[in-house]
This record gives C-alpha cells, structure tokens and sequence, in this order.
C-alpha cells in the first residue's frame, strides 16, 4: 500500500509536464519488468519478489492514474468515466488470484508470470491510438467569453477609450484565450500548486479518503480471522471466503454508480447557474454521495462486532459499493475543487 500511493506526487508531475504517451510506456515498461522478476522468484531467490512487488505497484498506480484523463472525452458523463476507472482498479487483487488458481491448475509459475509480462506490454501499442501529450478538457463553454469581456476592461480605460499599449494587452489576453482553449487556467488565474496542496479543502478531503480507506484495508486484512472465529467447520470458512472473492468481481459492476450520482445531482444543482455559482454546484453534487460512503463503510466495519453469517452478508454487501466509490467519489471531488 505504502509503495502504491506513496510515489503518487511524482506521477502526478510526470504526467503533467511529460505527458500521456511517456507515462503509459513507464507504467509499460514496469508492470512488464514487474511480472518478470516474480517469474524467477522461487525459494531459492526470494529476494526477486521485492523488485517485483515495487514494479507492480507503481506502474500500475501510474497506468491508473494516466487514465483518468479519459473523462475529459464526456465533458456531460466525466464523473462516470471517472468512477469507472478508478473503480475497475479495485479488481487488481484479483489477478493474482486468477493467477494463483492457474498455477493450482498445474500451469508452470514462470510461464504464468511472462504471460503476463507480455500482456503488460501491449499497453505500448495501444498507446499509439491514443493522445500521447494531454487530453484537453472543457470546464466552461463560457470560459472563452468571459475571458474577453476581462480582455475588452484591460485594454480600456474608464471612458471606454482604447489604451495606448491596446496591442500589448490584447497579446496577453490572446494568450490567456488560447491557454482556456487547450484546457488550462490563464495566467492570470492559476492558483499556486502549494496552496491547493495546503489548503483546509484539500486536508479535509485527505483526512476523509484515509478514514473510508484504511477501513476497507482493514477489512480485508481481518476478513479470514474474522470468519475462523464463529465458522463451524473448514467448509463453511471456505465458503465465506470464496463470497469475499465474488464480491471483489462484483465491484466491477458497481464502478458507475458513484460518478452516474454525482453526474446527475451536478445537472440538477447546475441548472440556470453560470460562473462561480456553477462551480460551487459542481462540489455540492458530491456531498450526499460521500456522506453515503462513510455511513456504508462505518457499517461495513462494524459487522465485525458480531459473529454470523448475517454480518457476513451485511458486510460483503457494502464492500461491492465502498470499493469502487470511495474513489470513484474522492476523485469526482478533487476535480471539482
């Protein structure tokens, strides 16, 4: 976990200045390495699943967050998109226990791990298909306009009279126009990344990710130790934790919910709104689906105060949504912000 999030900065910088193509061929290029070096693992050369491990986690930390960009292709549907890809990486577990059961099949380890090696390895190709610097996004169709209206004040003075150096102002505010464009924030408005970072937005967010977050991490860590304390036999333990493999799958099918929500709640909040009201619109559609996730995962967690198959059930129910929208609604609402 702390090898998956912790290199999550870096990503972040190289995504931006170095773009998509570079970031899909590194995350490539380790998950590949990645999946070779646990090919020659054995009892022999233990030392192997280290590097392994490490390469893993961050290229497919790298390959998720590249991915994220694709909302922008549905300006009216980007939280879904969103949700749906931050929510299919909550079945990355289960690739190792697929395979894991192909190994029990009688497949060879090492031939397992190349296989997966080279499936790694198309995501090169198909990087070829797609943008290889950005995919710009369109906030505000009236960004542009309102743009030139600042524009039109710069370059006037209070008589509505043209200023002198007209022709300077208007390069400045072409440039601001053509940074809207591309999907940017003119000059004149960036915010200073530290004080995004540092801002009481940003911790609150942060404090509700790690308190919905390290739950569901614990929940899984504790599941079989859990169910070993009231279940009568080896057969029902087993049962129970092949439910708990089954409702990994079957957050799969859950990934669009949260962002179709959020979707939904921001057409409604936004109507007849422009401007910072449209903005503010945008953040409040998030509210109720993350107060939902905090009161299903307080649920969820608290089952383990009770030993049956009812708070098994309960338990796994929850899991199949917390998954998939604790991302799927964290992300929605940075973006938002």
């Amino acid at each position: 976990m702390v090898l998956y999030s912790t290199p999550g900065i870096l990503i972040g910088y190289g995504l931006h200045h170095l773009g998509q193509a570079f970031s899909r061929i590194t995350s490539s290029v380790l998950i590949s390495l990645g999946f070779v070096l646990l090919s020659l693992t054995s009892e022999a050369t233990p030392g192997y699943l280290w590097g392994g491990s490490i390469f893993v986690s961050v290229g497919g930390n790298i390959i998720r967050m590249s991915c994220l960009e694709f909302g922008n292709l549905f300006p009216e549907r980007r939280n879904t998109v969103m949700g749906m890809v931050s929510g299919i990486y909550t079945l990355s577990a289960a690739v190792f226990m697929f395979m894991q059961s192909a190994f029990e099949a009688g497949y060879r380890w090492k031939m397992i791990c190349q296989l997966m090696a080279v499936g790694s390895s198309l995501i090169v190709i198909t990087t070829i298909f797609i943008p290889w610097h950005h995919i710009p996004h369109d906030d505000d169709e009236e960004a542009d306009y309102d743009q030139q209206l600042e524009c039109l004040a710069a370059d006037t003075d209070k008589d509505g009279n043209k200023m002198k150096d007209g022709r300077i102002n208007m390069s400045a505010c072409e440039r601001n126009i053509s940074d809207v464009s591309a999907g940017k924030a003119p000059r004149s408005r960036q915010i200073p990344l530290s004080k995004s970072l540092f801002s009481v937005s940003m911790g609150l967010l942060q404090f509700w990710l790690v308190s919905n977050m390290f739950p569901i991490t614990i929940f899984g860590t504790y599941f079989n130790s859990w169910i070993s304390r009231f279940s009568r036999n080896i057969e029902e333990a087993a049962y129970y934790s092949r439910l708990f493999g089954y409702a990994n799958i079957l957050c799969a099918l859950a990934t669009p919910i949260p962002g179709s929500i959020i979707d939904a709640l921001s057409a409604y909040f936004r109507k007849s709104k422009k401007g910072l009201d449209e903005k503010v619109a945008n953040v409040q559609a998030t509210i109720a689906p993350m107060m939902f996730v905090s009161l299903t995962i307080t649920v969820q967690i608290s089952c383990f105060f009770f030993f049956s198959s009812w708070a098994v059930y309960v338990a796994l129910f929850f899991l199949i949504f917390n998954r998939p929208g604790c991302l799927g609604v964290g992300i929605p609402f940075m973006r938002a912000r």
